[in-house]
């Protein structure tokens, strides 16, 4: 009788990238999610008395949910795939582990069903006084772990651990996918997630720093932040060089620095090379998590989820003024004003839930376009337009992101709204365009201090920059 093969990494990494692939075929995606959306009729129907679906739309009550791509569970699919891949990668390559992986399948739809259930509850209950992105991740986070269960060969306080901080990874690492450096941050927490081991050592010290970071990181309000700290728990990151190198390259927002893409792919294979060269094969899983700090640990998982949603930020007067004609774009508004010319665009961004606004270059960034450097400045270019920024918060409008961050800093403060003015290069001089976007601003708070119906920002801001 042959032995039984343990899986290699090659068919782990081939099933995870299949099951991408699958995920940007509309076709399937549609099939899938339709399964998902006829189990959430007949089970909600028994739930909500008045449910109905018209339009692409679920109507109960006073609140109307948008079916919509994310609707369809593919991603939950991808995520109870890559837990099951990932925690079994060391068992026997047999029928039970081709069974247990199968499973998932039903799983994701009753996970996603659960979760729609859950969003759809939530939102007749307390929308729109608790409505964050971190909710929506936390509620996925929920629906996720206990189906994850399923992805183990045998049950153990280490097993249990090990699903529970996979699953909380894969949700915070969901929203960074399609933004830059999406691919090497998720491979940087997957090579991490596998070279984490268990260890009864005491580490109180390392403990009590990485819960006193999650404080910090809520204080900051870096949320990015929240991917390296989950995966650096004490009792199971082991903190070598190497890996130290590459936990950088789990936040999302060091890609946002030139050339940091680059330098994360030649860690990436170096860090790839080096696990995998013979005479460096990593040890076995340690039997033995010491029971109290993984109890801490499985607590402490919801921390990224749960803070913002039990200490959300106050969001009133985030609205574009009264007077202005404004158009709903994504992230915010286009504002058209009395006097403002034709050739000249200005917007008006609100903040996601708890996090701050990115500066002008980042901002554009994520949009695809790239600033010329212009550091005696704050006119910025692409080459075809110009651009400038305002922030408004905490009373006083903000000439300088630096100036803003140190404004917002703190809990409970509100991110407050970010305008950028943009002009075509070839209709203004830049100390033309400096003045009269100046002077735009100047007359879009005067206008909104003068209207006595206006609930925004203006309403009481001090119009002096800071």
């Amino acid at each position: 009788m042959k032995p039984e093969r343990p899986v290699s990494l090659l068919i782990t990494g081939g099933l995870l990238a299949g099951g991408y692939l699958l995920s940007r075929i509309d076709f399937v995606v549609e099939c899938f999610g339709r399964v998902s959306l006829w189990l959430f009729l007949e089970v909600g129907k028994f739930i909500f008395s008045d449910l109905t679906f018209e339009g692409e739309v679920i109507r109960t009550g006073r609140v109307e949910v948008p079916w919509t791509g994310d609707c369809s569970g593919m991603n939950l699919l991808l995520i109870l795939l890559a837990i099951g891949a990932w925690v079994s990668r060391e068992q026997a390559l047999n029928r039970s582990w081709i069974l247990r992986l199968l499973s998932l399948i039903p799983a994701a739809v009753l996970a996603n069903v659960l979760r729609i259930l859950a969003l759809t509850g939530y939102r007749n209950v307390a929308y729109p006084a608790i409505e964050s992105p971190q909710m929506h991740y936390f509620i996925g986070f929920v629906c996720v772990a206990p189906f994850a269960l399923l992805a183990l060969p045998a049950f153990r306080l280490n097993s249990l651990f090990l699903v529970l901080q996979t699953a909380a990874v894969m949700c915070l690492l969901a929203p960074h996918l399609d933004l830059t450096g999406g691919a090497p941050t998720a491979l940087a927490c997957v090579l991490l997630l596998g070279a984490n081991r268990s260890t009864p050592d005491s580490k109180r010290l390392l403990m009590f720093l990485w819960l006193f970071s999650a404080g910090a990181i809520f204080y900051l309000g870096i949320h990015s932040l929240w991917l390296p700290w989950t995966i650096a728990f004490p009792y199971t990151f082991r903190g070598r060089l190497k890996d130290l190198l590459l936990l950088p390259f789990t936040c999302s927002v060091l890609y946002l620095f030139p050339g940091a893409s680059t330098l994360s792919w030649i860690v990436l294979a170096l860090y790839s090379w080096r696990s995998l060269t013979p005479g460096t094969r990593e040890e076995k899983q340690s039997d033995s998590l010491a029971t109290v700090p993984g109890i801490i640990g499985i607590a402490s998982f919801s921390l990224p989820f749960l803070l913002p949603v039990l200490f959300p930020v106050p969001s009133t007067g985030t609205d574009p003024p009264a007077f202005a004609a404004a158009r709903e774009i994504p992230g915010g508004f286009e504002l058209r004003i009395p006097g403002q010319p034709r050739d000249i665009g200005m917007v008006w961004y609100q903040a996601n839930g708890s996090e701050r606004h990115h500066s002008l270059r980042t901002c554009l960034h994520y949009r695809g376009i790239e600033l010329q450097d212009s550091k005696e400045s704050d006119i910025h270019t692409d080459g075809e337009h110009w651009f400038r920024e305002f922030f408004l918060a905490e009373g006083k409008l903000q000439s300088t992101h630096g100036d803003y961050v140190r404004a917002t800093l703190g809990i409970r403060k509100c991110p407050g709204v970010h305008v950028i003015i943009a002009a075509p290069t070839k209709s203004y001089e830049k100390a033309r365009f400096e003045e009269v976007s100046g002077n735009l601003m100047a007359s879009l708070i005067k206008a909104s201090l003068d209207d006595s119906t206006s609930t925004s920002h203006f309403s009481h801001i001090d119009s002096t920059p800071k």
